[in-house]
């Protein structure tokens, strides 16, 4: 944290914004590709820009991962909510 601090004394904010931005980026990308769901990866950026806000310290707009509903560990997309809502249900085929 000193050091981040540090840093932010050493340069304008521009420059300091721009810098942490691509970092966070650049962290978001690593996360996705090991994996991490996206609303873990949600929390986690979270957390960091919260660190930066509550320290008084400027931060560039993160993008957020893209939402999707948590079903069963998978994220479920807008295309797959579509598809799901054109199938019947289970109560509606046994009437049918």
């Amino acid at each position: 944290m000193q050091d981040i601090k540090a840093d932010y004394d050493r340069s304008d904010d521009r420059t300091f914004r721009t810098k942490y931005a691509q970092y966070v980026r650049a962290w978001i990308a690593d996360l996705i590709r090991r994996g991490l769901a996206h609303t873990s990866i949600k929390v986690m950026v979270g957390v960091v820009s919260t660190f930066f806000h509550y320290n008084d310290l400027p931060l560039e707009l993160i993008p957020q991962a893209r939402s999707g509903t948590l079903f069963h560990n998978k994220d479920i997309t807008k295309e797959d909510s579509k598809e799901r809502k054109k199938k019947p249900d289970k109560k509606t085929r046994a009437h049918s």
